[in-house]
């Protein structure tokens, strides 16, 4: 199906976008290895990389049966979150934490896959409407 192709290129494009800036910043800038959750919450590896894999399986099952994929649209958002959630779990089991790079005041530092996974549920959610399957 041309969509799930599209939705695999764009997916994969972002990953590797996001782990080459992962890359560059462990080589020239200050990172930081968040071994926890959102806003560095702390839970054992084990239990996170279970509950990540199974929260990737839930969006996946969710994104199938409730988007029109023929949109465009869904299949960037579709992309963004898919590739957020897997290259912080490559992240986690690469290296035991996932690096982050990207620091603002007053807020924790992320990288690129928090904002593409942020950005993309944000959007989904508004954007449900619009982007849902007709029934």
């Amino acid at each position: 199906m041309l969509t799930m192709k599209n939705i695999s290129i764009l997916t994969l494009l972002l990953i590797l976008s996001d782990q080459a800036t992962k890359f560059l910043a462990t080589k020239y800038l200050t990172i930081s290895k968040n071994t926890g959750i959102a806003f560095g919450i702390a839970i054992p590896q084990t239990i996170l990389i279970t509950a990540n894999i199974a929260l990737l399986l839930v969006l996946i099952y969710f994104i199938q049966k409730e988007l029109d994929l023929k949109k465009r649209f869904a299949q960037v958002l579709t992309a963004a979150v898919l590739a957020g959630g897997f290259s912080n779990l490559a992240d986690r089991l690469y290296h035991g934490y996932v690096i982050d790079f990207i620091d603002v005041p007053y807020w924790p530092t992320f990288n690129l896959a928090d904002i593409y996974i942020t950005v993309g549920i944000l959007l989904l959610i508004v954007f449900y409407g619009k982007l849902k399957n007709a029934k």
